[in-house]
């Protein structure tokens, strides 16, 4: 990694990766024509309870885009209201494993699959339609 965060990497079929990476390297972003890849610090001992409060999200699809809040409780469960781009409210629960790997599913039955950063300030979902990024707000 350069000292202003951007990075180069070259996979094992010498394919290169041109990217950014946060100061302590706990998130990694790469791009290339056909690509993007986000990547988080691989996390220890989480559970549901990391998720806790209020975040910003949005969500970039085929079809267009959303941009709205999503509320955890840090139980399992989660509201959601996308007000910019296209509308979705909704409700449902999550599960987060102790590696920081999540799955969530709204009252009609989608699943989104996920990471979550080690301090939960950070979440990034995604499925075959989309990807989702969430961020949270300031307690």
């Amino acid at each position: 990694m350069n000292s202003d965060g951007k990075i180069t990497a070259t996979d094992s079929r010498d394919k290169i990766w041109n990217g950014i990476a946060s100061s302590d390297g706990s998130l990694v972003v790469y791009v290339d024509k056909d690509y993007i890849g986000i990547h988080l610090k691989e996390s220890e001992s989480l559970s549901n309870s990391v998720l806790k409060g209020d975040y910003i999200g949005i969500i970039m699809a085929s079809n267009g885009f959303g941009v709205g809040s999503i509320s955890y409780d840090g139980s399992g469960n989660l509201k959601y209201t996308y007000d910019i781009g296209f509308s979705a409210t909704d409700i449902g629960t999550y599960s987060v494993n102790s590696d920081g790997k999540m799955t969530a599913t709204d009252s009609r039955g989608k699943i989104w699959n996920g990471i979550v950063s080690s301090d939960g300030s950070i979440v990034i979902y995604v499925d075959r339609d989309y990807i989702g990024i969430q961020l949270k707000r300031k307690s």
